[in-house]
């Protein structure tokens, strides 16, 4: 979006509601000017809708001059409005943080928690403190804490949004190009077919395509994000089934890049990955494998042993409470029969297992 200091910019966003949000407002920010749908700041700012249901006068004008916001987070926050998810830099942070702080949009707060990453996370923490934006306040301390950050089979499971989405896997031997949805409200599979990456839009419940990637003889086994690439597992042609190869698609260029070399670990299997922080963790049944995500290359770290059981393999994340016993569980630990003292033993194993990650 252009901005100009003397120019009126009319904003391109869509009906909301048939019948409703016709009515334009023209306003002024830093002298800079914006027309804007007056159902669609009601919509989505809470400042906006109570000024358009006080009966004040100045929910009866044409113009409203705003000084509690500058004039690159009022932008945007226009473009939230509009469906857009941009990339913002330092100055664009501070600004959409206050801006969401004084105008009250969950939306906007919503987009600046999906862009935390590495570079951002401490700008976010301070500003969101700051204005009192406690959610992405959590949400920042979250991410820093830390950083040093599929009747199918085989398949990848995502949660988002209170909903499980089951992707890819295989089913009866054979490879699955699809994504199904499981809602908890009602307990109920959805399913739709893909052969692309899709982009979930949970204000809309939608998938968009976002890009296509073909490769002879090889299917991708699991999607991984690190700020604004996607890197792309997959498994390598022919003899070289059970190499891994990879590729990186930026969200920002939308240009896929072919990752130089294989990455295998030194046992020579397929992997699931996760990402924290700026490190990406690779599961198999061999050998757990840490790389150091850099510039279109990930540079191995350590190795460790992997995860040698039969069965469908889920690399995540998990955060545990620390292991607490109540005075009921403190008594039978105390005179532990043999199959109470392996449950509270493996309890505290996993506790400082997690904790040495």
């Amino acid at each position: 979006m252009r901005i100009y200091c003397t120019e009126v910019m009319e904003s391109s966003c869509p009906v909301l509601q048939p019948g409703q949000c016709e009515l334009l407002l023209r306003v002024n920010v830093d002298n800079h000017y914006f027309v804007v749908k007056k159902g669609l700041l009601a919509q989505h700012c809470e400042y906006f809708r109570a000024l358009f249901q006080s009966g004040m006068k100045e929910c009866q004008k044409d113009e409203i001059c705003l000084q509690c916001v500058g004039l690159l987070g009022f932008g945007v926050m226009l473009k939230v409005l509009e469906g857009s998810q941009p990339m913002l830099n330092g100055d664009q942070i501070v600004e959409a943080i206050e801006c969401t702080a004084f105008l009250q949009v969950p939306l906007l707060t919503k987009h600046l928690i999906n862009i935390i990453d590495s570079e951002n996370c401490l700008l976010m923490f301070h500003t969101a403190s700051t204005y009192g934006v406690w959610e992405l306040f959590h949400d920042s301390a979250l991410f820093i804490r830390d950083i040093p950050n599929q009747l199918r089979y085989n398949l990848t499971l995502v949660g988002h949004e209170g909903c499980l989405f089951a992707i890819g896997g295989e089913c009866e031997h054979k490879e699955l190009t699809s994504v199904e949805k499981y809602q908890v409200g009602n307990g109920c599979w959805t399913g739709k077919g893909v052969t692309e990456v899709f982009e979930y839009l949970p204000q809309k419940d939608q998938w968009k395509l976002e890009t296509t990637l073909v490769r002879e003889q090889s299917y991708g086994l699991c999607m991984v994000g690190h700020r604004d690439n996607l890197y792309v597992m997959r498994n390598g042609p022919c003899n070289d089934f059970l190499l891994c190869v990879m590729d990186c698609y930026n969200l920002n260029s939308r240009q896929w890049t072919a990752m130089p070399g294989q990455y295998v670990n030194s046992k020579g299997s397929l992997f699931t990955a996760a990402v924290r922080g700026d490190s990406v963790f690779t599961l198999s049944r061999k050998v757990t494998t840490e790389y150091t995500i850099e510039d279109y290359k990930w540079r191995s770290k350590r190795e460790m042993s992997g995860f040698g059981r039969i069965g469908s393999i889920y690399t995540f994340l998990m955060r545990l409470p620390q292991a607490t016993l109540s005075l009921t569980e403190r008594s039978t630990v105390s005179a532990p029969t043999h199959r109470s003292g392996d449950i509270v033993g493996h309890r505290r194993n996993l506790v400082r297992c997690v904790e040495n990650i």
